[in-house]
């Protein structure tokens, strides 16, 4: 790295995450010179306002028994476009990452015909819009 360069940390919020999980998780952050815990909730709501509180990049949550996505990363990602959400299942060692992003696809046509056909398509598909 140059000297005088600033790097800026990953800022990383942990959310109902179970205390021993916990305290390995934030031990191994510790060790990271790039990423920094900006903060612990145990309850969801408040960990919304810690989300804004924080300026978090990343939120850390148990994920539920069932395996489903937490009902709270839809909330997080509209609320935080550019916030990156991670359900984890310590049992399992597993875990998804969640991220609200826009699609860019090219598009080419030959005419109103044709560019009528590429909405409906990609419409009823809900599949990326292709010529």
């Amino acid at each position: 790295m140059p000297d005088g360069e600033c790097v800026k940390s990953i800022r990383l919020l942990l959310a109902n995450i179970p205390g021993e999980i916990n305290r390995a998780l934030r031990d191994a952050v510790l060790k990271q010179d790039d990423i920094e815990v900006v903060g612990e909730e145990r309850d969801l709501v408040q960990m919304l306002v810690a989300v804004a509180e924080t300026n978090a990049d990343v939120v850390v949550l148990a994920a539920p028994e069932s395996g489903e996505e937490p009902a709270i990363v839809s909330h997080l990602l509209m609320e935080y476009p550019f916030l990156m959400v991670v359900a984890l299942d310590p049992r399992r060692r597993r875990g998804c990452s969640y991220r609200f992003r826009t699609e860019r696809t090219p598009v080419e046509f030959q005419g109103e015909s044709d560019f009528l056909g590429m909405i409906h398509r990609a419409y009823w598909q809900k599949g990326p819009i292709s010529g």
